[in-house]
């Protein structure tokens, strides 16, 4: 005797008669119109393919249970044959619906309903078809129909993926939708699959309650296309200090937006760096959202806001922003303008993943100029070719890394990160000093520098103890 593997309920087969849909006979037309859809990650359509290919019975759909969608249909008592509602009688449950008609073989009045109800996949295989109107709006269906995603679990392949496929076939001659995206399972530290009718895990409510659905979401976001995830609360505290890095930072921005005046100002060096790296985040995570893999969106995304917007090009302008009389207007509102451009496009590409922080930052930073009701109704970001700068770029990492080693210089020494430095001398080839020179400005400024001295790699050899950093090579 076998058990139910949800519940272990011992489960008794015993014969009855039963409807099938035949499924059999269908096999190769159903492993090529998986074929035709795009399955990410793509090597679960090998999973899709095998079932249909080592399928050893139709499909049963009746199911002996109280609740379900009736069989519309009676059987006469006198000759046994079947007896069919009319279309235009749907939906019609027989056991409650005179059946109005008499046996179209024998012409008995003694007909009995049918009992048993559908099987869920017969309907739920239907739901391409409910949800773009088929039978009610043709126009509409006829432009939205095949759909274009269908997201679902890797274990219900063998059911509702195929299920689906088969009736789009079987009702239409044509697959369901073009894209699948296949998550995986939710299993607890000991390895054990997470179920609300084992008690097993932790429920969403109580999470969302203690963190908010942003944090339940980007740590959701966490799983790979196609794979199983381990839940632990660390992820869901890591995704809670992310949502505070952006809240921060858009707090720090939007102090200074009143001041943002000028659309039209001109780009520092630092500016087209960091909207240059923006760029090739924006293209890298258009492309892993356009495969569904949004854990690597996250992770790009995170490393980016945090590690390279927050941590290095914001510090690095906030001199700009605070002594406009010292650095000029037009470098303030160059600064603004680049915070404005980088906070928002970093905003949009977030919100598929994080939509009520995002939403809730647009609506008091963003929407008076911008014009969109709703960040989600905002278009993609995209940063201006004018923007885009190679060697902006280069001489930006170049700065961003020497700022990086005197800071740490300066923590090893017990030095305050924000006290002046009289100068500081840097080691390096005639070629990279030359590029330092260019960014000499950004240095001093992020970092308080008076003055930086440059000396010779044979300084290296003899020891000087007032090295603070050697950039040797670059």
């Amino acid at each position: 005797m076998g058990v139910c593997w949800r519940c272990e309920t011992p489960v008794e087969f015993i014969p009855a008669e039963q409807w099938f849909v035949e499924t059999l006979e269908h096999r190769d037309e159903l492993v090529e119109l998986g074929e035709e859809i795009n399955w990410h990650p793509p090597y679960y359509y090998s999973r899709y393919r095998d079932w249909v290919q080592n399928l050893k019975w139709d499909w049963c759909i009746s199911r002996q249970r109280a609740y379900g969608v009736p069989f519309p249909l009676w059987y006469c008592e006198d000759c046994g044959s079947v007896v069919l509602a009319d279309e235009d009688e749907l939906p019609v449950d027989p056991r409650e619906a005179e059946p109005g008609r008499e046996c179209p073989e024998c012409g008995s009045e003694d007909l009995r309903p049918e009992i048993d109800v559908m099987d869920t996949w017969m309907i739920s295989s239907l739901t391409p078809q409910i949800a773009t109107k088929w039978g009610e709006d043709e126009e509409f269906f006829e432009k939205v129909f095949p759909m274009s995603l269908r997201p679902q679990s890797h274990d219900i392949i063998r059911t509702w993926a195929f299920y689906t496929i088969l009736k789009s076939y079987f009702h239409n001659d044509s697959i369901p939708w073009e894209d699948v995206m296949v998550s995986g399972y939710v299993y607890t530290q000991e390895g054990v699959g997470m179920s609300s009718s084992k008690g097993t895990g932790v429920s969403p409510g109580q999470i969302i309650e203690e963190n908010g659905a942003d944090c339940l979401r980007y740590w959701s976001a966490g799983a790979g296309t196609g794979e199983d995830i381990v839940y632990e609360e660390k992820d869901v505290v890591r995704g809670n200090k992310v949502l505070r890095k952006i809240w921060n930072a858009s707090r720090f921005v939007g102090m200074h937006l009143d001041d943002y005046e000028d659309e039209d100002a001109e780009l520092e060096t630092i500016d087209r760096w960091i909207l240059t790296r923006l760029d090739e985040v924006l293209d890298s995570c258009e492309g892993n959202y356009r495969e569904y893999d949004v854990s690597k969106v996250r992770r790009e995304m995170e490393d980016f806001f945090k590690n390279v917007f927050c941590d290095n090009y914001l510090e690095i302008v906030k001199h700009r922003l605070y002594e406009a009389d010292e650095y000029g207007e037009e470098s303030k509102q160059a600064a603004l303008k680049t915070l404005y451009k980088g906070l928002l496009a970093s905003l949009k590409v977030f919100t598929p993943i994080i939509p009520h922080i995002t939403e809730e930052i647009y609506q008091n930073l963003f929407r008076g100029r911008e014009g969109e009701e709703s960040i989600n109704a905002a278009d993609w970001p995209e940063i201006d070719e004018e923007f885009l700068d190679e060697e902006a770029e280069e001489l930006g990492e170049l700065a961003k890394d020497l700022i990086a080693e005197v800071r740490r210089m300066k923590s090893e020494q017990g030095i305050a990160l924000n006290e002046d430095l009289e100068s500081v001398e840097v080691v390096t080839d005639d070629e990279t000093r030359e590029k330092i020179e260019e960014m000499e400005e950004v240095v001093k400024g992020a970092i308080n520098i008076i003055e930086i001295d440059y000396g010779t790699s044979s300084a290296i050899e003899e020891g000087e103890e007032d090295l603070w950093s050697a950039l040797q090579g670059r």
